[in-house]
């Protein structure tokens, strides 16, 4: 072979080299192509955020009420559930007046166990659960009072309740069961000797 053909033979063999080693970079580099990421989700936001205690009742949202109702175990089956355009007294300033009496008041509407109260949460009742055979001991407060309500007693009857009772219907040596209970109030609710009416705290 002459000497002109094997210069041509090493640069034909060097030019191949260059090609692949430039198709090597090329594919090395769309194998690092990486698909660009976006900001992560947006975490739900506090309609409370920012609100204080002194806070006007008008800066109070919707959104924020229905919060407070929900946290407290209300729904939006309760008759006070706010509606989207509400504007009543959660949310005037000649109301409530401010965010501490409105988160108090809901408190009230979510706790207190008369009929009105009850319907206006939407909640679960306070003697949900229970039935005849439960024992007393399981029968919260609430409870109690809730059958005294209904049964046309009120709180200033001599037997009712207080936060801390663990009397007589609320004791499994004492009462013995949720029936016992109810039937001893329906009593306290309808005998008519001074001592009953008294104790339910109804009028004469």
């Amino acid at each position: 072979m002459s000497q002109a053909a094997i210069i041509g033979v090493v640069v034909l063999m060097m030019m191949c080299s260059s090609s692949s080693s430039a198709m090597l970079m090329m594919g090395g580099d769309e194998e690092k192509t990486t698909t660009p990421t976006g900001p992560g989700p947006t975490p739900p936001t506090d309609p409370c955020a920012g609100l204080t205690d002194s806070s006007p009742a008008s800066s109070v949202s919707v959104a924020c009420l229905r919060k407070h109702l929900k946290d407290e175990g209300c729904t939006d089956k309760g008759t006070v559930w706010p509606g989207d355009d509400y504007a009543g007294w959660w949310r005037q300033d000649s109301g409530a007046g401010n965010y501490g009496v409105v988160k108090s008041d809901i408190h009230a509407w979510a706790t207190m166990t008369d009929p009105t109260h009850v319907d206006g949460c939407g909640g679960a009742t306070p003697c949900k659960g229970l039935t005849d055979s439960s024992p007393a001991s399981a029968i919260p407060v609430s409870c109690l009072r809730k059958i005294l309500t209904d049964e046309g007693c009120t709180d200033k009857g001599t037997v009712w309740p207080q936060d801390g009772y663990n009397g007589w219907w609320r004791q499994d040596s004492g009462a013995g069961n949720y029936g016992v209970v109810k039937n001893d109030i329906h009593a306290w609710a309808t005998m008519t000797d001074a001592e009953r009416v008294a104790g339910c705290g109804r009028a004469a």
